[in-house]
């Protein structure tokens, strides 16, 4: 399907169904219940880890001004590890399109 569908077509195909409803429903009770234990979440392109918030402000990139090289036992790639949970979440920060199932996408070639 290459032509171009309405803001109420796409609605409809995202919303969730009531069975997933309660599941996400679940999730978010099991979110604030993690929130009221301090768990800190912590997302990291598709991995949603959960750290003890009690003992955590923050957790900031390499780039950050805070960080020094005496840091590197602070780095998750040096060792550390905590429990996550995989999700599809990969990128943040620009503007996110949805693509179905039904849709033939073709990837637009990028110009370097």
């Amino acid at each position: 399907m290459t032509e171009e569908r309405d803001l109420e077509y796409y609605q409809g195909k995202i919303d969730l169904t009531p069975e997933q409803k309660k599941a996400w429903t679940q999730l978010v009770k099991a979110i604030n219940k993690c929130r009221k234990e301090k768990i800190y979440f912590y997302q990291n392109l598709e991995h949603l880890h959960g750290l003890n918030g009690k003992n955590v402000r923050t957790v900031v990139g390499s780039n950050d001004f805070r960080v020094t090289p005496a840091d590197e036992s602070r780095c998750f790639h040096n060792g550390l590890s905590a429990p996550y949970v995989k999700t599809v979440c990969s990128f943040a920060d620009d503007d996110h399109y949805v693509f179905l199932h039904e849709d033939e996408v073709t990837p637009k070639k990028v110009m370097p």
